[in-house]
């Protein structure tokens, strides 16, 4: 008897040790968990300090601009000295600045800590210009309006546009075409992309299934609808470059089927 209560009592000791080791170890484990939040605690509270005391805009400084002075463009931004330097978002200083310098393309915003934005400016160049209803209007590549000038359009060294009828056109967006007109930039994207893009002077795109450009008073070359446009600006530059035209030679070019493609060479040929 006395042996077994002494095995009994001894498994009552180990099952009070291990009991005992295990508080310890819970309260331990509590003990770091309560530390790791107390120092994530003291960061955040850290790094709000830090973002409300220390990192406020000193200096604005504006990179790229030519067409605009860097330092209207600094005021224009809405960015304030003084005030914090992650107050400002990049996609709304882009917005506010292209709406007020239609050039400008495109802002980046950079933040040097602990004090300093940087803003990389974009800026368009004009590509195409039109007369709308009697006002001249330049246009970017993507056909967005730059500008306005209080001119006429053979004042301008660019290639002339003649347009589908237009509801809207505000400087610093694209115009809104009073119908689907999506080929307009179908066409604009090939002829881009074409080794006919610095010789073509005027396009006119009044309608989507007789497009035909200029190459000065030249050459005029009649595309028809707008399907396959690359190949047939390809098939333009083949029989530009196949010396069947005699040089200073007026031609009025057919390529709107170009596995058929018919030429009107001479003082018959109507470039207009």
């Amino acid at each position: 008897m006395e042996n077994r209560d002494a095995h009994n009592g001894g498994k009552s000791i180990d099952k009070d040790l291990k009991t005992f080791s295990e508080k310890r170890n819970s309260k331990k484990k509590a003990a770091r968990i309560a530390s790791v939040i107390g120092i994530f605690a003291v960061l955040v509270i850290f790094i709000v300090i830090c973002f409300v005391f220390f990192f406020k805009v000193k200096t604005v400084e504006v990179k790229g601009a030519s067409k605009y002075s860097a330092e209207l463009i600094a005021i224009k931004s809405g960015i304030v000295v003084s005030e914090n330097l992650y107050n400002y978002k990049e996609s709304d200083i882009e917005s506010t600045l292209m709406l007020s310098y239609p050039y400008i393309s495109r802002v980046k915003l950079k933040r040097h800590w602990p004090d300093k934005i940087i803003l990389e400016v974009s800026e368009d160049t004009p590509a195409y210009i039109a007369d709308i209803y009697g006002e001249t209007l330049i246009f970017s590549s993507s056909l967005r309006i730059l500008e306005a000038p209080d001119a006429e359009v053979d004042d301008f060294e660019l290639c002339l546009l003649k347009l589908p009828d237009i509801d809207r056109a505000l400087v610093g967006n694209k115009p809104v075409f009073t119908e689907n007109a999506d080929y307009v930039m179908t066409v604009l994207k090939s002829v881009e992309k074409s080794e006919l893009a610095e010789r073509i002077t005027y396009i006119n795109l009044e309608n989507k299934f007789n497009v035909y450009f200029l190459i000065g008073n030249q050459y005029k070359i009649k595309c028809g609808n707008t399907q396959d446009f690359s190949l047939k600006l390809n098939m333009t530059t083949k029989i530009l470059e196949s010396g069947h035209i005699p040089n200073g030679v007026k031609a009025e070019i057919d390529v709107s089927n170009p596995d058929e493609s018919t030429a009107v060479i001479g003082e018959q040929a109507i470039i207009e």
